[in-house]
């Protein structure tokens, strides 16, 4: 059948079915039709535009119900074209959920520090508050941060990201909640432990005076790299349970994957067992979590 716009003849599957067309084919092709349907789109767009959002207005509940009964029917349709949505999209979307996630976090560090997105210090280390949010982490204050995990069945970084937009969402701010620095929630972490494993807490110690002495040139302090001890006035001989030791060049997962060993204790001992290797540093929790934020910014 010869298409009558761009006089191609073709195969029966390259025609649009049509009730108005004796043997069900219409007289142009799909590519023809396609073709039309975008120049009248280009020329008309604002008019379609507004025209689809009147009939969405009108029909706003039976459209809903329509594509939540087709998506629940078709779970598998709509995985796919998720996936292919997602592929083709993949750097937008990737900035669209980044800008989200930084506006969730935002509101919430806001509400819990009383809008001064400032460290509550419990220890003492600061002596101007310390307001730069990349440091920062939302912490559990009565240490319950694992029971909630477990009830929410997410971890790590993705469960801080769901309870940002959760919280943001839906305007809800549940009590429990505080506004600690990386080294503050450190120092609080480590003195919990110390508390339970008494037995064990020694040998961890001397380990790890030993592994920041050497790293830190003997001066036990953060490398600062960003300058924030600096710009916060904040103590430059930070206490040692808020010190850590850092991959220089962000590859701890490589040698995580060597050596099978996952820090702490382990890296202390593997450092001097192997005649203080030079690809660590000393740097406080703070520190580490504007690297781990920057870092995830630029990848």
């Amino acid at each position: 059948m010869q298409c009558r716009k761009c006089h191609e003849v073709l195969t029966d599957d390259n025609w649009y079915t049509s009730s108005r067309v004796s043997g069900g084919n219409g007289y142009i092709c799909k590519i023809c039709v396609k073709k039309q349907a975008n120049e009248r789109y280009a020329q008309k767009r604002e008019l379609i535009l507004s025209q689809a959002k009147k009939r969405h207005q009108e029909h706003k509940t039976e459209q809903n119900e329509y594509t939540k009964t087709w998506r629940k029917n078709n779970p598998e349709k709509v995985k796919f074209l998720n996936g292919q949505y997602r592929e083709i999209n993949h750097e937008e979307l990737k900035i669209y959920d980044r800008t989200r996630i930084a506006e969730a976090k935002q509101a919430v560090f806001e509400h819990y520090s009383n809008g001064t997105l400032a460290c509550i210090n419990p220890f003492g280390i600061h002596r101007i508050p310390f307001t730069c949010a990349d440091a920062h982490m939302l912490d559990h204050i009565q240490d319950n941060g694992r029971i909630d995990r477990k009830t929410r069945k997410v971890s790590g970084g993705a469960f801080y990201m769901a309870i940002y937009r959760e919280f943001k969402k839906t305007g809800i701010w549940p009590e429990g909640f505080q506004i600690l620095c990386g080294a503050c929630s450190l120092i609080k972490e480590t003195r919990r432990k110390r508390q339970k494993a008494k037995t064990l807490t020694k040998n961890r110690i001397k380990h790890k005076e030993k592994f920041v002495r050497h790293y830190s040139n003997g001066l036990m302090t953060c490398a600062d790299p960003y300058d924030i001890h600096k710009i916060y006035d904040l103590e430059p001989f930070m206490e040692m349970d808020g010190l850590t030791g850092d991959h220089i060049d962000n590859d701890g997962y490589l040698w995580r994957k060597e050596t099978g060993l996952l820090g702490g204790t382990g890296m202390y001992v593997w450092a001097e067992k192997n005649n203080w290797p030079p690809i660590f540093q000393i740097l406080c929790m703070s520190c580490q979590r504007i690297k781990d934020s920057r870092n995830r910014r630029i990848l």
